[in-house]
């Protein structure tokens, strides 16, 4: 998998859904990160950033999927 690629696709779709909410939420920003480890990537971004909100999108995944992953 290109990571390139992977975070281009990643970021148009956050993209189009930070638009759908722009309305309502005006100061909303949909941001990308790549991190090695998600909980450190997200706590720095977060304090980078001095977010008052995070929303974090997931992938669905399987039973099974869940089950091994949490």
């Amino acid at each position: 998998v290109d990571i390139a690629v992977a975070k281009e696709v990643a970021q148009k779709q956050v993209d189009k859904a930070t638009e759908e909410i722009l309305d309502v939420a005006p100061n909303t920003s949909g941001r990308v990160i790549a991190s090695d480890h998600i909980g450190e990537g997200l706590v720095t971004f977060v304090e980078d950033e001095q977010c008052a909100l995070l929303v974090v999108g997931e992938t669905p995944r399987s039973a099974l999927g869940r089950f091994l992953l949490g």
